[in-house]
């Protein structure tokens, strides 16, 4: 089972977004502000937890959000999956890590993510 961190500050969404997640037997710990976010990316970093995968499901907030949420996917040591909404601001996918998906397709590109992580892993350890 995979262990994602998903950002989903529209309390609406959370619901169906955790069922589907689930459905693809993924877990998720979900974070509803940029600052609880952060707070999470932390405790990785102080190897606390860990995350396979960021998920940006979808990004309403403020301009001090979208400043946090950028430094966020600059500063991150895993995959960054921001799904395609009109709410997204450009400068996001200007950041080199950050995987953009379609809605329609995200449990294919999440799939595509933790394969190439399990390569990933094959390869480091075979070296």
């Amino acid at each position: 089972m995979h262990n994602i961190l998903l950002f989903e500050p529209d309390q609406e969404k959370v619901p169906h977004s955790v069922f589907l997640l689930k459905l693809a037997d993924i877990h998720c710990t979900v974070a509803k502000t940029a600052e609880e976010i952060l707070n999470w990316v932390n405790a990785c970093r102080m190897m606390v937890t860990h995350f396979d995968l960021i998920l940006l499901n979808s990004l309403q907030g403020s301009g001090l959000d979208t400043i946090l949420l950028t430094e966020l996917c600059e500063q991150a040591t895993v995959p960054v999956v921001c799904v395609q909404r009109q709410e997204v601001p450009p400068s996001l996918f200007l950041i080199h890590n950050v995987i953009t998906c379609h809605p329609d397709y995200l449990l294919d590109c999440l799939q595509e993510q933790f394969n190439s992580l399990a390569n990933q892993l094959t390869k480091e350890k075979v070296q």
